[in-house]
């Protein structure tokens, strides 16, 4: 039977069949690169909009970020365009794989939920309810704070930028090839609320997918303790239910499961049967890792090479842009680079 304890003081019943990642997921629609509908106007519409973000919005300005970075005046500003162009370029690459691997995304999102349709004890109820809203507390919090610094950060970058612009579209990074023959704008004033716009939703996504990696990670870590705890419980035969464990936790979120019928104030178990089950919930928990590593085994890749790189960069603006010599910076990017690279090949050959 299917739980839903109307005696239960909780503040809302998550259902059976909601992905623990729709919050990730929702944020992800918003920049177009989670399409929540299957099908009808709706569908082509929204395949409309994720087309006109991903093509223009992303890619132009990678585009822009490289011509900036081939353009610069000094090694100081090189070096700052190259590790932008390098981070949104793994950024793009990140969301481009998410919009390809839709099926992967929606098998992972219901595979965290296959537990639930185990059935289970009341204990295992109310220890599921405490490890999971933690768990949901935890991944929106996380989401939310990394949203606030970027968009603390972009609304500071970009007073910079206005303060140097001179009031001049073309002093603006959207008045750079190829972005000034997508949004063909005279008026300064609107120009920069859309480079504003465009910039800090670019920025988003970004973090909105990290946001949703580190979720998959969460919860991956909540199914290994719903597992301990089976394996802890699977030995015994009986379970007394006392008048007091019904309220042992208080969990603000009730999570709708499969539980066992009663019958009195004990519960007859089968230690069989529950050590099947805890075997297929590991089995599943490797599933969902597997899912995973299919989805980004070779895009996360870029992204760790980019983690190395901004070091590397960042000692080389400290170091070589001291005196503003961009022969330098580049010969030095130019022998990181290909190093680099020759790691990416080897690591694939690997793979």
């Amino acid at each position: 039977m299917t739980t839903t304890e109307a005696g239960t003081k909780r503040e809302r019943v998550f259902p059976i069949n909601k992905s623990y990642l729709y919050f990730n997921l929702n944020c992800l629609t918003v920049f177009g690169i989670w399409n929540p509908y299957k099908e009808g106007l709706k569908y082509w519409l929204y395949r409309i909009y994720s087309t006109y973000f991903v093509g223009v919005v992303m890619i132009t300005r990678v585009l822009s970020l490289a011509v900036q970075a081939m353009t610069a005046d000094n090694a100081s500003q090189f070096l700052q365009d190259f590790s932008l162009l390098a981070v949104e370029t793994a950024d793009t690459l990140k969301g481009i794989a998410f919009l390809i691997h839709r099926v992967e995304v929606l098998e992972l999102s219901k595979t965290f939920n296959w537990e639930r349709h185990l059935s289970s004890t009341r204990q295992m109820t109310h220890y599921r309810n405490e490890v999971l809203t933690n768990s949901l507390h935890t991944s929106k919090k996380f989401t939310t704070t990394i949203i606030i610094a970027l968009i603390q950060y972009f609304t500071l970058h970009f007073y910079r930028t206005l303060c140097q612009s001179d009031h001049k579209v073309e002093n603006l990074p959207i008045g750079s090839i190829p972005l000034r023959y997508f949004f063909i704008l005279s008026n300064f004033w609107v120009a920069f609320i859309c480079d504003y716009v465009t910039f800090t939703s670019l920025g988003l996504v970004a973090v909105c997918h990290d946001s949703f990696i580190m979720s998959v990670m969460i919860n991956i870590t909540a199914q290994l303790r719903l597992l301990n705890f089976r394996l802890e419980k699977c030995h015994m035969a009986t379970i007394t239910i006392r008048s007091g464990d019904a309220n042992e936790t208080s969990s603000r979120i009730h999570f709708e499961c499969v539980e066992k019928e009663m019958s009195g104030e004990s519960l007859v178990l089968d230690p069989n049967e529950e050590l099947v089950n805890c075997i297929k919930c590991h089995q599943q928990i490797v599933r969902m890792v597997n899912i995973f590593k299919h989805m980004y085994n070779k895009v996360l890749l870029p992204q760790l090479f980019n983690s190395l790189l901004l070091i590397t960069i960042s000692g080389l603006q400290m170091i070589l842009g001291q005196q503003g010599n961009l022969t330098d910076s580049l010969v030095a990017c130019g022998f990181l680079i290909p190093r680099t690279g020759t790691i990416t090949t080897r690591y694939f050959r690997i793979i």
